[in-house]
């Protein structure tokens, strides 16, 4: 799936797009990712499970990007959802032939991002991850789990711990700690990569508002 060049992405322009998503690509009569629901009139809410209450969504750039992704996953070929046990993940830059960079800058940066806050607490975020939206633990670096951020789109977080050196002993061939998200290969074919990214940037400011 490739981005449209100079598409509009407000609601009264993407509208029936996105409410055909109801009972559609793994959705229900509802359109719920990331604790985030499209309401039929636009509004966008957030659920915070702590105190079990919806806020609306005020932030226009973040607004603007909830209905980017689900109008390029409206546009998604369900044929193409892996079965269990065939899955395959890659970075975000590997999904499409054309992009040839190992990772983007804003890529790096959201994935800066994670890092940080798994250093913060990482008790905490795997509480997050685990309660909020439902990973599921896996076996890949030090810290790794599996979770959908949509329906048909799943992803892998992978945290390594780095080298860890007595004190305050520092060299330069010390590894510090990192993160990596990968996506399914099949992403491809429900969303774009420049929007995989823009998917991993609302993931981040919703754990945010959780952490």
């Amino acid at each position: 799936m490739k981005l449209i060049e100079n598409q509009d992405y407000r609601w009264n322009v993407v509208k029936k797009d996105i409410l055909s998503l109801k009972n559609h690509l793994g959705f229900t009569d509802t359109i719920q990712f990331l604790l985030l629901e499209m309401m039929d009139d636009g509004i966008i809410l957030f659920y915070d499970p702590r105190t079990m209450s919806n806020h609306p969504v005020q932030n226009k750039i973040l607004s603007n990007n909830i209905r980017k992704i689900l109008f390029y996953y409206s546009q998604g070929d369900e044929r193409y959802f892996p079965a269990a046990g065939t899955e395959v993940f890659t970075k975000i830059s590997l999904l499409d032939d054309s992009m040839h960079l190992g990772c983007s800058t804003n890529q790096h940066r959201l994935e800066s991002e994670f890092r940080i806050l798994f250093e913060k607490d990482q008790a905490r975020m795997i509480a997050i991850l685990e309660n909020y939206f439902g990973g599921i633990q896996a076996r890949s670096g030090d810290i790794s789990y599996r979770m959908q951020l949509l329906p048909m789109v799943e992803v892998l977080l992978v945290f390594n711990k780095g080298d860890e050196m007595p004190g305050d002993i520092a060299t330069d061939s010390c590894l510090s700690s990192s993160i990596t998200i990968f996506f399914e290969k099949n992403t491809i074919f429900f969303l774009p990569p420049n929007v995989c990214e823009t998917l991993e940037e609302v993931f981040v400011t919703v754990v945010k508002w959780l952490f």
